[in-house]
């Protein structure tokens, strides 16, 4: 009789994991690169960047009316559009634009979205269940690392180096100018010397 009983729950199980295996969740979710475990948004004081994220369906029953709120992070996080038309099987994309003040004295600052369904209801006059989950990423303010001076030219300096530079010139002109017209004036005399 307990082989029978194992058996029978053995089928039950199978039989469970192929009814979940064929009719998966339907839901929806919001997918970006950074996270707060492993992966976090490496930002400077004074920085704007925009991070990109993808609200992804699964095999819905319907399109969807999804909502974004920020929950977390609002004083250096904002959201590009809160509302979202997601078709059934389908994406649409998004933008967070993250800004960190120069004033920061925070190290790490958590970023929290709240993803809620806020399609209406299909069925008037029935109780609706609404979805709703949030995502979270951590945005690490890096010190800003005293940075050595860029390598502008003084303009002064480039001024004396021509400056010198042409006067250089202009004495070597003269010199070899010189040196001709005292070379040409002892050819003459030679010449000269040499007809008569």
């Amino acid at each position: 009789m307990e082989i029978r009983k194992q058996k029978n729950l053995l089928l039950f199980f199978i039989f469970f994991i192929l009814i979940n295996s064929v009719y998966s969740i339907n839901g929806f979710g919001l997918s970006m690169i950074y996270n707060d475990k492993d992966m976090p948004l490496l930002m400077g004081l004074g920085e704007t960047k925009y991070v990109d994220f993808t609200l992804l369906s699964s095999r819905l029953e319907s399109d969807k009316k999804i909502s974004l709120e920020l929950i977390e992070g609002r004083e250096i996080a904002s959201l590009d559009k809160t509302e979202f038309y997601l078709p059934s099987d389908g994406e649409e994309n998004g933008l967070i634009k993250i800004t960190i003040p120069e004033t920061e004295e925070k190290n790490e600052i958590p970023v929290r979205i709240r993803i809620k369904d806020i399609s209406p209801s299909e069925n008037s006059g029935t109780v609706g269940f609404s979805f709703s989950s949030e995502v979270s990423f951590v945005v690490k303010i890096l010190e800003n690392e005293k940075k050595l001076p860029e390598n502008k030219i003084n303009p002064y300096i480039l001024l004396m180096f021509i400056l010198i530079l042409g006067a250089s010139i202009l004495i070597i002109f003269i010199y070899f100018l010189l040196k001709r017209r005292k070379h040409r004036g002892k050819s003459k005399k030679f010449k000269f010397k040499k007809i008569r």
